[in-house]
């Protein structure tokens, strides 16, 4: 026993290290134990036995069986059907699932939803600890209509704004510039700058979660893998434009200069507070917080946008 349980444990240490649980001189192991994760370990562990066990039971099956193609189909067969289980059950019981109540198959199969799965999953990864997910989180104008951001992860370091993108083609633009360069099916177009957008969002919640006023709030617009970024040109720490891809690297990066800002208990004050703009006829209902301002025209095309006097300042001294 002792042999397979130090058998079992470099496999864990293996997994962990997979895991990104390896830092410096520190051990996979002891690594886990630090951040109080030998739970994690033990599951590992029992899902490798698991796992071992089964492999020994179907090759005594092929080796048993008289008819060893049928034998191999069936057990295939059944992998994936297990594969398939274990994918959808794992669906239901993430907080994705509680806050859109999507199906699995509308997620599957729905280009945009699949994307917002994905960098949900990313997160949820990346980001230790209690954390809180809302989707399809919407933000009154003046005029009595609604903008919506994307999705909310809420956990210890803070407040994660999300817009998520599911374009193809080319992307270009700047962090200050007003409208960015769409370009697909061999067309090019203005759209309004996502970035932009995703941090006045950002402004917007900070205002509106007066409970907790030392939150820190990031801001993050996420591109599926078909969309080219390599000419959109970020200079400053106040938004992340990147794909799904690299989104896992991006959120380590700024976990490595990130410290705490929420108390576990104050963390489900910030998730019931913007859960209640997950309601259209709430949110509507929302006074006191300056709203979306009307009327930037690009193009004879209307876009809402946040008001901010830097960059109104800003489209002054162009137009000028």
């Amino acid at each position: 026993m002792l042999f397979y349980d130090i058998i079992l444990t470099d496999m864990v240490c293996a997994v962990a290290d997979r895991k990104q649980l390896y830092y410096g001189d520190i051990s996979p192991l002891a690594m886990c134990e630090k951040k109080g994760q030998v739970r994690f370990m033990k599951h590992l562990k029992a899902k490798i036995m698991l796992i071992m066990a089964a492999a020994i039971i179907l090759v005594v099956l092929v080796l048993t069986s008289e008819n060893k193609l049928l034998t191999i189909g069936i057990i295939v067969a059944a992998a994936l059907i297990v594969f398939a289980a274990i994918k959808f059950i794992k669906y239901l019981m993430s907080a994705y699932y509680k806050s859109t109540k999507d199906s699995y198959f509308k997620v599957l199969f729905n280009r945009e939803k699949s994307l917002r799965y994905k960098v949900f999953k990313c997160f949820n990864k990346k980001l230790n600890g209690m954390k809180r997910c809302l989707c399809d989180v919407y933000i009154p104008r003046v005029d009595g209509t609604l903008a919506k951001a994307d999705l909310l992860i809420i956990n210890e370091t803070g407040v994660w704004v999300v817009d998520v993108k599911p374009y193809s083609g080319k992307m270009a633009g700047g962090e200050t510039d007003q409208t960015w360069d769409y370009t697909h099916g061999g067309k090019t177009e203005q759209i309004p700058n996502p970035a932009i957008w995703n941090k006045m969002y950002m402004k917007w919640f900070k205002g509106y979660a007066v409970e907790c006023p030392n939150t820190s709030y990031f801001s993050y617009v996420v591109y599926g893998n078909g969309c080219d970024i390599k000419n959109v040109k970020i200079k400053t720490n106040d938004v992340v434009v990147t794909k799904v891809s690299n989104l896992k690297k991006e959120i380590s990066i700024l976990l490595a200069r990130t410290g705490t800002s929420l108390a576990e208990s104050e963390i489900p004050v910030v998730y019931d507070r913007f859960k209640e703009l997950t309601d259209k006829e709430k949110a509507q209902n929302v006074k006191n917080i300056p709203g979306i301002q009307e009327t930037i025209v690009y193009n004879q095309k209307k876009f809402d946008i946040f008001p901010d006097e830097e960059l109104a300042k800003e489209q002054e001294q162009k137009n000028e």
